[in-house]
Order: C-alpha cells, then sequence, then structure tokens
C-alpha cells in the first residue's frame, strides 16, 4: 500500500481513495456513530476512529482484504465525544482527549486506558513533544497544558500573553508540535495563533512564550498541523480556509504582541505529522512499569542555551504563503503528506480536497460524502521493517 488516504464524516463512513484519480476505493460503515478525528497506524494496516464517546481501531482495506465495519478492537473509558486522537510511532500505543476532559493513553492490547491524565476542561487537541516523555492538551478553559507521560505529573499549565487581553482566555480548539525543536503552536476561537518554545530546564521542560502571536485567520481556528520538513505550517478554519505559513527572517518585525508570525529558530522549525502521539506509548509503558521511559532531551539546555534560543526566536518569524480557497464551508482539518510538498483539507462541504504546498493550487477535489468531512489522514510514507502495530492478523 503506497498510500493510504482515508476521511471521516457526519454521513458515518469512512472513505478510503486513490489520491491520483480521488476515486472513492472503499467504504466503512461507523455504525451510527460518526467520527471526529482519524489517524492511521505507521504500518498502514489500522485506522482508529474517534467518536462519542469511544475510539475503534479498524483494518485499513486493501487489495487482499476488503472493507470490514466491524473494529478490531473498541477503546472504552472516555465518558464524553474524543476529540483527538494519535498514534505511537511503532504503532503499539494510541493517545486521545476527550470532552471529559482527559488524556488517555491506551494499548492496542487492551480495551482499557494504561494512563489518564485530568486536564479539568474538555480537551479539544493533544500533541507530543519530540522529547517523547512530554504532552501538550489545549482546553476550552483558554489552557495549554504540559504532561510528563513518564509520571503522570502536571508540569505547567499556561495561558496565551501575546495578543489582545480578551483574546488570551478565550477557548483554545488546536494545537501541534514541531518535530525537531520543541515549537508549539495554539490556535483560538479568535483566529490568533499562540506561540512557546519547549526548552530543558533542571526539572524538565519548560514552556516559555513568544513575544508574538499571529493573526492567521479571521473566525475559529480548526487545526494547525507542521511539515515533517519544517519548511511549512498549515491552520484550517471557520472562515472557509486554509492558510500555509513559512518561516522567514523577522528583523522588520520587532516586538509587537500582534503579528504575522512568531516562529522557531530558523535552523529548527519543523514537522508534525498526523501521528502527533508518537511517543505517547513509550512513555506511559515505563511510566506505569515505575521506569524511565525515553530521555531525547529537546532543544535547549542551561540558561545560555535557552538565551540563544530566545534570541533565534525574536529574529525569525512564520509568514503566509499561500491561501487555500475553494471550500464552501468550514474547513474542519488539514495535513500534510510525508515529503510536505501537498496538503490535504477537509470541509463541511463534504469534500476533501487536495493541494500542492509551493504553490496552494489547487489538484484534486474528493467528492463522496453526504456530510461535512471533519478528519482527514494521509500516510505516504515507507514503512520501516520494524514497525508493527502489535497485533496478529
Amino acid at each position: 500500500m503506497a498510500v493510504i488516504l482515508a476521511t471521516a464524516s457526519y454521513d458515518e463512513t469512512l472513505r478510503f481513495w486513490d489520491p491520483s484519480t480521488a476515486r472513492c476505493t472503499a467504504v466503512i460503515g461507523l455504525q451510527q456513530k460518526p467520527a471526529t478525528a482519524i489517524a492511521i497506524s505507521p504500518d498502514k494496516r489500522s485506522i482508529i476512529a474517534a467518536s462519542n464517546p469511544t475510539i475503534r481501531m479498524f483494518e485499513v482495506p486493501d487489495g487482499s482484504r476488503g472493507a470490514s465495519d466491524e473494529p478490531v478492537i473498541t477503546f472504552a473509558g472516555h465518558t464524553a465525544a474524543v476529540s483527538s486522537v494519535g498514534w505511537h510511532r511503532r504503532g503499539k500505543f494510541l493517545l486521545s482527549g476527550s470532552e471529559d476532559g482527559t488524556v488517555k493513553v491506551w494499548t492496542t492490547e487492551s480495551p482499557k486506558a494504561v494512563r489518564s491524565l485530568d486536564c479539568k476542561s474538555p480537551v479539544t487537541s493533544v500533541s507530543i513533544l519530540p522529547n517523547m516523555v512530554d504532552l501538550v492538551a489545549v482546553d476550552r478553559d483558554g489552557r495549554l497544558n504540559l504532561w510528563d507521560l513518564r509520571t503522570g505529573l502536571l508540569r505547567q499549565r499556561v495561558r496565551p500573553t501575546a495578543g489582545p487581553a480578551e483574546a488570551r482566555r478565550l477557548p483554545l480548539s488546536a494545537v501541534g508540535v514541531s518535530s525537531r525543536v520543541s515549537c508549539v503552536a495554539a490556535a483560538s476561537h479568535s483566529g490568533l495563533v499562540h506561540l512557546w518554545w519547549a526548552q530543558k530546564g533542571l526539572e524538565g521542560v519548560v514552556l516559555r512564550p513568544s513575544p508574538t502571536c499571529l493573526e492567521a485567520h479571521a473566525d475559529y481556528v480548526t487545526r494547525i498541523a507542521f511539515s515533517p520538513s519544517s519548511s511549512a505550517m498549515v491552520t484550517a478554519s471557520a472562515d472557509k480556509t486554509a492558510r500555509l505559513w513559512a518561516p522567514a527572517r523577522a528583523d522588520s518585525h520587532s516586538g509587537g504582541s500582534r503579528a504575522r508570525g512568531g516562529a522557531p529558530p530558523a535552523a529548527a522549525a519543523a514537522g508534525d505529522s498526523a501521528g502527533s502521539s508518537s511517543a505517547a506509548g513509550a512513555a506511559a509503558a515505563a511510566g506505569s512499569a515505575g521506569g524511565g521511559g525515553a530521555s531525547a532531551a529537546p532543544a535547549g539546555g542551561g540558561a545560555s542555551s535557552a538565551s540563544a534560543a530566545d534570541e533565534a526566536a525574536a529574529a525569525v518569524t512564520w509568514v503566509p504563503t499561500a491561501s487555500l480557497i475553494g471550500h464552501e464551508g468550514w474547513v474542519w482539518d488539514a495535513t500534510f503528506n510525508a515529503d510536505g510538498s501537498y496538503v490535504f483539507t477537509g470541509g463541511a462541504d463534504a469534500t476533501a480536497r487536495l493541494w500542492e504546498a509551493a504553490s496552494g493550487d489547487l489538484v484534486q477535489t474528493f467528492a463522496g460524502h453526504s456530510k461535512a468531512v471533519c478528519a482527514v489522514a494521509v500516510h505516504d510514507a515507507q514503512v520501516p521493517a520494524a514497525t508493527s502495530s502489535g497485533r496478529e492478523r
């Protein structure tokens, strides 16, 4: 399976597509429970679909097996709609955030969560930092929560500091994390995108706010994603558009609290793939076993490196490079392919769309759903030989 492209809709189906022809190749019925978020496993064999209040894992149909409406396993434990899901990069664990105010970590071998983190407010989006230990979750109370997955410790709970005072307490609706240096981007109902840098302090990761925020959209931001190569970011919105951004020098943007940018150091702006929860499982397993877990350090070290990062961040910004215009309603989701050359979006007009990232040109429209497309997932990367979902089929 070279490319897996899947969409989820309020019409209570998952659809799989051939990206080159826009032909629907398979349909999975969701049995009167529409999916609110989806993610494809690293080995391309499974897809998880979040709903209210469960998560179901299905086999990805291919030439040797057709589509089955029967889930391989149903993960139960949330008490309200699940808003965000992702996979461990080796496919043995998954992560979820829910309107019940919790983030949960699961193993593919059990329907019960192995760890639960209480954010005390409905969780709208979750993502993992590149150190494979820490997780960020944003909530409707307008807070960014930083958790240590090894211990279940809440490290920080912060609000945006840039932008108008009234906008800093609005609900946060999406979060994305770059994969090489810990740039954390969180979006609000106001259309602003706020930025933090995750730096390693004496007691672990510390989130430091950027002095600027992005005026990304005129309405509610629904999704943030970074390209894997660090060369682009995409934001999607209720204003019927998605927008592409690139890092650039910000010498002419000095210190304002509202700007067209605010970004990671130039050498380290990086990407967030669909599997943004890639480290959750390993960290959770180590934590539940009383072990240490992964310990790769995020960018930044002591005070000197933090200072250098602050200086670099002040010299770089995100600037808009293209607006993706064509959807006839809210754009609910957006994601890059593996090399960042294409962007896929899903919208309230019941379509998914494929765009060229460099130009912003529309390449393909995927029509077939009868209601809004609320989630899109693509996996076109090569599968490492060691990758496994941890289940026999």
